[in-house]
């Protein structure tokens, strides 16, 4: 299946991706959620190309919705980046505020592991091992107070981790699902403290990518090193500022349909 390469161009001779695509080339699906399908797509231009993730929203939903479902994503994704929170390099949407294209980054040498669904793209072995626990407990704890800073509330399923063959047993992860990257009016009173619900549902990332995606006779002890590195960092905060009073928060962005 092809796609209109000109869906996601600021104008005929710039692409909002640095190029004017010659093809956009459907490829594999990549699964679907609640509100929207996605697939793999292939944009090339002359000799370069570049993988990504097409998230579609009107196969799973009328146009109006569909349009504030991904423009709300996509003010999701702009508020995180802004607030400086690890997410996807690139993230676009299309002219008619119906689509999303995601930085896929798989490779042969790189894999990508969702955190919702466990399900693994690109060719990258599973690692065996993590031996950058530290840096990555640290920076889910760091990601989860700039979240909680800003007014945002992080799901455990928008996670996505990265394995790099060129770094054996070296894990990253940024956030890749923006559906699920929400403001604490949109959620309503969810959570009494939004930093203790992001600390909870990053700490749930993380194991759920350990259950899934490592040998299990590593399991216990990747988990106690990650809950000894994430407790001692999480008791230096003070999380009593961070309990929500609903009357004053959000910045207004439209409840989802």
């Amino acid at each position: 299946m092809n796609f209109n390469p000109n869906l996601f161009v600021k104008n005929q001779n710039e692409s909002k991706d640095g190029f004017l695509a010659d093809k956009v080339a459907g490829k594999q699906s990549l699964g679907e959620g609640v509100y929207a399908r996605v697939r793999e797509v292939l944009v090339k231009k002359g000799n370069h190309e570049k993988t990504f993730a097409l998230k579609d929203y009107k196969t799973k939903s009328n146009l109006e919705n569909a349009k504030l479902l991904a423009t709300n994503a996509f003010n999701h994704y702009l508020r995180a980046k802004e607030s400086g929170l690890k997410v996807v390099p690139t993230l676009r949407i299309s002219d008619d505020s119906t689509e999303l294209l995601t930085t896929l980054l798989t490779n042969e040498n790189i894999s990508l592991i969702d955190s919702g669904s466990s399900k693994k793209w690109g060719n990258a072995p599973l690692i065996q091992d993590i031996d950058n626990i530290r840096e990555i407990t640290e920076q889910l704890v760091e990601n989860a107070i700039k979240a909680s800073d800003a007014e945002i509330v992080v799901s455990g399923d928008a996670y996505a981790f990265v394995i790099d063959n060129n770094k054996i047993s070296h894990l990253n992860f940024f956030l890749f699902d923006f559906d699920l990257v929400e403001s604490i009016e949109e959620l309503g009173s969810y959570y009494d403290n939004i930093l203790e619900g992001n600390l909870k549902n990053a700490h749930f990332a993380f194991k759920n990518f350990v259950y899934h995606c490592i040998p299990e006779e590593n399991r216990e002890e990747i988990k106690q090193k990650f809950d000894i590195d994430f407790n001692s960092l999480v008791s230096k905060i003070n999380k009593d500022k961070y309990m929500i009073n609903y009357s004053s928060a959000g910045r207004g962005l439209q409840p989802r349909p």
